[in-house]
């Protein structure tokens, strides 16, 4: 099944309180529309973004996973997770 990657897409260094964009990128999905959902801390639950691209303000406790679906509904697994750093 697809695994997708989240990548930070702001040059570092960055600080606390500064706005970071995530990018939830799926290698070989194709040209699919694919439904975005976002977590933070591993609550599934409730997805906090539903959009490829996210902007979060900096936080080196949180971290972040995203999970893709296609139209047809089919799920994927969920990105490793990625806690930000200052480096």
């Amino acid at each position: 099944s697809i695994k997708p990657e989240v990548h930070v897409e702001t040059k570092t260094p960055i600080y606390r309180g500064e706005n970071v964009t995530l990018r939830c990128d799926i290698s070989g999905g194709g040209t699919t529309e694919w439904t975005y959902e976002w977590f933070m801390d591993d609550k599934s639950d409730s997805p906090s973004h539903t959009t490829q691209t996210i902007t979060v303000v900096y936080d080196d406790r949180v971290k972040y996973t995203c999970r893709v679906k296609r139209r047809d509904s089919q799920l994927s697994q969920t990105s490793d997770a990625v806690t930000l750093s200052l480096s």
